[in-house]
C-alpha cells in the first residue's frame, strides 16, 4: 500500500518540481490548492497524476484569467525621466491616451516617444487626435479606466507576470 502511495505521490511531485525548475510559470503549481485538486481528481475519477495535474493546471489558469481580466489595466514606469517616471502603456494602441487624458492623470505626454494621429470628420469639421504611448508622471504607475481583457490576462497568467499592483487593486463590484 505504501509503495503505491509513494509511486502516486512521486508521479505528482516529480513533474511539479521539474516544471518549477524549467518553466517559472509553473511555480504556482506547488500551491496546495493544485495538489489538493490533483489528489481529488485521482480519487474521484481514478485518473493518472499527470492527467489530473493537467486538468487542475487548466482550471487554475482559467481561475487566474477570470480573476484579473475585468480589473483595470495598470501602466508601470519603465525608467526615470527628468524629475518623474516614464510610464509606458505598451504596444497595444487601443490603450494609448490623448494628451488631455494623460494630463488628467497628472502626467505630461512624452513627445519623443511613440505616438499616432487620427482624424475624425463630420459634415462641418475635422478633429485631429494625438495619442501617446508614454508620459512622464510623478507617480510610478497609472491605473487606466480600461479592463485588462482576456488576451492580456491570459498572457499574464501563463507567464506568471501579474504585477503586484494589479493584485492589490480591489475587484470591481
Amino acid at each position: 500500500m505504501q509503495s503505491k502511495f509513494f509511486a502516486s505521490a512521486g508521479a505528482v511531485i516529480i513533474p511539479l518540481a521539474c516544471a518549477t525548475l524549467v518553466f517559472p510559470e509553473y511555480a504556482k503549481a506547488q500551491d496546495a490548492a493544485i495538489l489538493a485538486c490533483v489528489k481529488d481528481l485521482q480519487t474521484k475519477l481514478k485518473v493518472s497524476a499527470d492527467i489530473a495535474f493537467t486538468e487542475c493546471k487548466q482550471k487554475s489558469l482559467a481561475d487566474c484569467i477570470k480573476s484579473i481580466s475585468d480589473r483595470n489595466y495598470v501602466g508601470d514606469a519603465i525608467r526615470k525621466e527628468g524629475s518623474g517616471n516614464l510610464i509606458d502603456l505598451g504596444s497595444n494602441e487601443s490603450r494609448w491616451l490623448e494628451g488631455g487624458a494623460w494630463k488628467a492623470l497628472g502626467c505630461q505626454p512624452f513627445v519623443p516617444g511613440p505616438q499616432r494621429i487620427t482624424q475624425t470628420m463630420s459634415s462641418w469639421n475635422t478633429n485631429k487626435h494625438q495619442w501617446f504611448r508614454q508620459a512622464v508622471c510623478p507617480q510610478a504607475f497609472v491605473e487606466l479606466d480600461q479592463p485588462i481583457g482576456i488576451t492580456d490576462a491570459k498572457l499574464m497568467c501563463e507567464t506568471d507576470s501579474i504585477p503586484q499592483r494589479i493584485k492589490d487593486i480591489p475587484k470591481k463590484l
